[in-house]
């Protein structure tokens, strides 16, 4: 089976078959994929694969309740994740964990969906390229000698190199 190739419907139902796809192979495929999309475009500003593999080992088994269970998020870099820092770009608040996740995060954590890392940001959120001197330039990921856009284009970019299933924005 062909993790990446899975729309969003196919991999839940291939996660709720039992002994068809389990949470932390999808990880492992979209992680190698999120590595190499970071390599390629600079979009990542944290990544925490071991973290959410260990949480996804211990989980319960799919429900209603859970519609994104084992979908891959990634997340913008202001919004918070407890324990991760939400520097929008700022070196001074590196170093400064969020204490509690945002409310998005909480209802996709318990929707089911695997968050795993971060994306870029230019400093501030207000720059129509990704570059800041905290996480460097993000490079388009179809030509590198122009920017992805916006202040949400190291996720565009993580999803261009499908990195990651689902991106977690604010423009």
């Amino acid at each position: 089976m062909k993790i990446l190739s899975l729309s969003l419907p196919q991999l839940v139902s291939a996660c709720e078959e039992k002994n068809s796809l389990c949470p932390s192979a999808i990880l492992d495929a979209y992680g190698k994929r999120c590595l190499r999309a970071h390599e390629a475009t600079n979009c990542l500003a944290d990544i925490f694969l071991e973290e959410v593999s260990r949480s996804s080992a211990s989980a319960s088994a799919p429900t209603s309740a859970t519609p994104l269970y084992g979908v891959p998020v990634s997340i913008k870099e202001c919004i918070d994740i407890a324990g991760h820092d939400t520097t929008l770009g700022y070196s001074s608040r590196v170093g400064h964990p969020a204490q509690h996740d945002a409310p998005i995060v909480r209802l996709l954590r318990d929707a089911g969906a695997l968050i795993y890392a971060k994306t870029t940001l230019p400093t501030g959120c207000l720059s129509f390229e990704v570059s800041s001197d905290l996480f460097g330039t993000t490079s388009n990921p179809y030509n590198p000698a122009f920017s992805p856009g916006a202040s949400t284009g190291g996720g565009g970019a993580l999803l261009a190199w499908q990195g990651s299933m689902v991106e977690v924005g604010t423009d």
